[in-house]
Order: structure tokens, then sequence, then C-alpha cells
């Protein structure tokens, strides 16, 4: 899903991610590395790793969702895309056209809000003004959804 968010048509879960970036007072043109953001959100803790390399880079992981996906696996993250877990558990590859979520296909929806919410209070954490959430995307999951496990 892409929508025109406040940073351009792309997905507001790539949006939000490589805003991380400048939050932490860094731009996007000067990463040639991986960037790593760590943080705790509601008793959880988050890893975004953007790829800021010219390479693919693979990592190791235990996707969230092991019934439909083998436990370690391999992920693939391009140059220029973020990579996300949570609680050690690989949730996304975000893409600036689109998100590959390691998880059941009926559960990303949920976990694209989940996502979401977790950029967007990183980013205001960090004392960046945002409009609010709701002006990133037209439609998404109930709030009270739980997040599967």
């Amino acid at each position: 899903m892409t929508t025109n968010t406040p940073f351009g048509d792309v997905p507001p879960t790539f949006a939000l991610a490589t805003e991380l970036t400048n939050a932490h007072d860094l731009t996007l043109e000067d990463l040639d590395q991986k960037w790593y953001d760590r943080w705790e959100d509601e008793d959880e803790d988050w890893l975004l790793v953007l790829n800021g390399t010219s390479m693919p880079w693979y990592t190791e992981a235990t996707p969230v969702s092991e019934s439909h996906f083998e436990s370690p696996f391999l992920a693939k993250v391009p140059p220029g895309c973020a990579f996300v877990m949570i609680n050690d558990e690989a949730v996304a590859v975000i893409h600036p056209t689109h998100n590959e979520y390691f998880t059941a296909p009926e559960s990303a929806r949920v976990w694209e809000r989940a996502l979401l919410s977790g950029f967007h209070d990183r980013i205001t954490d960090l004392d960046v003004e945002l409009p609010p959430l709701e002006d990133f995307v037209d439609e998404l999951p109930e709030p009270d959804t739980p997040t599967p496990a």
C-alpha cells in the first residue's frame, strides 16, 4: 500500500522508517553503511536496521511466524531497505515500494499497524513533530486488534 505521505508517494512504513534517520540528524543521502536504531516501546525491544550500503545485506533471523517461515531463515535486505525486529523476531523488510512480512499473510495488516505506530512513537519520542498517524494512511486495521503471536 502506498499513499501520498508528507514524505512522498511511498509506503507509509517506509516513510516513517527512513524518517528515523532525520530524527537522529542523519540524511539518507549521506548514509553509506548499515544504520541501527534500537529502542524499547511498551516492554518490547525494537530494532530497525537501514541498509545504506550499495550491496544486499543478509542476516539469519527467527520469523514472527514459524508456521509460514523456516526458523531460522536467511533474510535479504536490499540497499535502501529496512529490516525490522521486535523482541528478537524478524517482522519485515520495508522496501520503498512494498513491505515483506515474515508472518502469516492474514496478519500482515496488523503488523503494518504495529510498525507504523511503533515508528511514529519513536520519532515523536525523539522530539520530532509529525502529523497524526492517521494522516499517513487511508485505512488501518482496528487499533484494538491484538498483535499476532
